[in-house]
């Protein structure tokens, strides 16, 4: 069959929650392609680390996205949204089902409502930046922008000069321009399923994966990294890469350095649900599962410790239904991006 160019799948959610897993069978089910919305698998040799699909993997369906960047380079949202675009368009000629699959929030709200757009560079101003040391740029970028601030490494030089050139030249914090624009036009339209599991399962996947990758080859892949790149290429700041370049350096060497990266793992897989909890209703998307969808109560996150874990409704579909559904929603229009959680165990069972 031919899709209509309207169609487009997102699957999204929590890390290592059997998101790749998941798009290879719809791609297969669906006649579907997959394009990687992910801000580390974007770089070249980010392979373990990244869970970037394998060879093997990649050879069953085409995947788009991965590798577009030399770890040197810092990659933007702008620059993947040009790449994506391209891809999208590829896809589509074909009439093939385009699945974007990933877990990095603002590259997904990039592509559905669109980039807010801060001001040009400034060649004599970012000159006169580049001058100054990273923390003394993050000291005046906290006063001016505390929320940009906030949100940035204290080591990722590229993103605390340019948050600051933009304040500078625009006189409103960064901050200001996104909210202003508010990412309220749709660009894309998609259906996106959320597979959840329950939390205490999450957090077992996780540090499993976390094994495999070191028993893999993890360190090996970042020293290769450090030697070719440096220590402090920007895509050595990503969760993994970050704890392994500090275990280089440290006395310590790689003693609880599994537990450190599984534990920053935790804790991005649990803002990961936070975001799919909050942004339906800030963009006005629908949900499902809905009055009458057969569901049930699985994943979950708490906002603090002291807090009880409020459980996430999801449909409990097997693989031969959610294609079914996916297929017959995709050849409707959608007028708005919807959100349908799933139970990942159901939807990854025959």
């Amino acid at each position: 069959m031919s899709w209509p160019t309207s169609a487009l799948l997102l699957i999204s959610g929590p890390t290592a929650v059997g998101k790749s897993e998941l798009a290879l069978r719809l791609a297969r089910a669906l006649d579907g392609e997959i394009l990687t919305i992910d801000s580390v698998q974007v770089y070249r040799g980010l392979d373990i680390g990244s869970a970037k699909p394998t060879a093997e993997e990649q050879s069953q369906v085409p995947h788009h996205l991965l590798d577009l960047s030399e770890p040197s380079t810092q990659s933007t949202v702008a620059h993947f949204l040009l790449e994506a675009e391209r891809a999208l368009s590829d896809v589509r000629s074909r009439g093939k089902l385009p699945i974007f699959v990933g877990g990095t929030g603002l590259y997904v709200t990039a592509l559905l409502q669109g980039l807010a757009e801060l001001p040009a560079a400034d060649p004599e101003l970012r000159a006169a930046l580049e001058l100054r040391e990273t923390a003394d740029l993050l000291r005046e970028l906290t006063d001016r922008d505390p929320d940009s601030a906030s949100r940035l490494h204290r080591h990722d030089r590229v993103r605390i000069v340019r948050a600051l050139e933009a304040v500078l030249l625009s006189g409103a914090p960064a901050s200001q321009v996104r909210q202003t624009h508010g990412h309220q036009t749709t660009v894309h339209p998609a259906l996106c399923l959320i597979p959840i599991i329950d939390r205490e399962l999450l957090h077992e996947r996780i540090n499993l994966r976390t094994r495999r990758m070191l028993q893999g080859g993890l360190m090996q892949e970042v020293r290769g990294l450090v030697r070719r790149y440096g220590a402090d290429a920007p895509a050595l700041e990503a969760i993994g890469y970050r704890e392994c370049v500090a275990a280089l350096n440290s006395a310590a060497g790689e003693e609880g350095l599994e537990e450190q990266i599984a534990l920053k793992t935790r804790q991005f897989a649990k803002r990961q649900l936070t975001f799919w909890r909050n942004e339906p209703g800030k963009r006005g998307w629908a949900t499902r599962p809905h009055a009458g969808d057969p569901c049930g109560q699985v994943g979950g996150i708490s906002q603090s410790r002291r807090a009880p874990v409020k459980p996430t409704a999801a449909l409990e579909w097997n693989q031969a239904t959610l294609v079914q559904e996916v297929r017959a929603r995709l050849l409707q229009p959608l007028e708005n991006s919807e959100v349908w959680f799933l139970d990942a165990g159901a939807a990854l069972a025959s």
